[in-house]
């Protein structure tokens, strides 16, 4: 189980740094906050970075959850019955900078980023900037998970 929570550890860096790296080019381009005609650009030149953007939060996202129920069940915690949100109550109670709230921003984020069409730009740079903004907490996250990982 500690090599499956270091593999989370080691997806959750990557995730972050593609993230940080995808934002940082937009930011050298057009700067941020992002808006309607930025995000036109970046469709018909830089599609990828969007693509990279969507993909790597949503998975970021999942691999969250996975390894919250790990580092409980690391702990001894039997976690295996309990839903995600009842893990994400029980991390919050351990003092993670997590909870339901949190976690529903961080799932209706990933669900508006992954259901906005490629015409919506105006829709689509403000889920941009709303994960460019909310995307700090999760990094905290994976810090303390980090910092926390003494099993």
């Amino acid at each position: 189980m500690r090599e499956k929570y270091q593999m989370y550890i080691e997806e959750l860096e990557k995730h972050n740094k593609v993230l940080k790296n995808q934002f940082h080019k937009i930011d050298m381009m057009y700067g941020l906050p992002i808006n309607e005609e930025m995000v036109k650009d970046l469709i018909s030149e830089n599609v990828e970075i969007l693509d990279s953007i969507a993909y790597r939060f949503a998975k970021f996202q999942d691999t969250l959850g996975k390894i919250l129920k790990l580092w409980f069940a690391l702990k001894g915690e039997s976690v295996d019955n309990l839903t995600i949100i009842d893990v994400i109550n029980l991390a919050e109670k351990t003092d993670f900078s997590i909870n339901k709230e949190i976690w529903w921003q961080t799932r209706n984020l990933r669900n508006r980023l992954s259901h906005e069409y490629e015409k919506e730009y105006a829709k689509i740079a403000i889920v941009l900037n709303d994960i460019y903004e909310f995307y700090p907490k999760l990094e905290k996250i994976l810090n303390e998970l980090k910092k926390r990982s003494d099993f």
